[in-house]
């Protein structure tokens, strides 16, 4: 099992056919690896891979086992994250099957906007459970823009700096704001490190 302190994972799957179902994107702070055979001690039927250059945290399963042993809170720590990714998997299994491509897409972009820089369409469409030219007309119909600043004034007269992450949806004319930030101090030039999409 592993923890990333850092940069971008996914795990996925190949039918026999060669197609694959991308199952997870591992984010930092996050723990990650194939949970299942990993906690059941039995070959994977997944694949892990990092999609950028990662860092990890890593402990084997019968260093875990010593640590439950020894501190029996950890167990409980695992269950509560266990229970927790059933949960987000089952919710996720709603949103594959009911969903829309359009509300799927929305909602991905909602979430964390930056994957469409960061991780292939291909790997998103296949996330989504969606076609990877119904995800790229989606993401065409989307702007995203790059680097907004904001000023405000504060008393001693010298502008705040910082930036805003957002989404134009020129399909139904709104913008979604993602996050924003403000510097501490004045006058100095903060950036989101977000590349355009036109």
């Amino acid at each position: 099992m592993y923890f990333v302190p850092e940069r971008l994972q996914r795990i996925f799957s190949v039918t026999e056919e060669g197609k694959e179902a991308t199952l997870i994107f591992s984010y930092p702070y996050s723990f990650c690896g194939i949970a299942d055979s990993f906690l059941l001690q039995k070959p994977s039927l997944y694949f892990f891979e990092t999609l950028t250059a990662s860092h990890f945290l890593r402990i084997h399963y019968e260093r875990l086992q010593q640590l439950i042993q020894q501190y029996p809170s950890i167990q409980q720590f695992l269950t509560s994250v266990t229970a927790s990714a059933l949960q987000g998997a089952m919710y996720r299994q709603i949103k594959l099957q009911s969903y829309s491509n359009e509300k799927k897409f929305q909602e991905l972009m909602q979430r964390n906007v930056r994957l469409s820089n960061i991780v292939s369409h291909k790997y998103l469409a296949f996330y989504m459970g969606m076609d990877v030219t119904n995800f790229s007309k989606l993401l065409n119909s989307q702007k995203i823009t790059n680097h907004g600043k904001c000023h405000q004034k504060v008393v001693n007269t010298k502008p705040d700096t910082g930036w805003i992450e957002l989404t134009v949806d020129t399909n139904h004319e709104q913008i979604i704001l993602h996050r924003d930030a403000i510097c501490a101090q004045s006058n100095i030039s903060v950036r989101a490190g977000i590349k355009a999409i036109v």
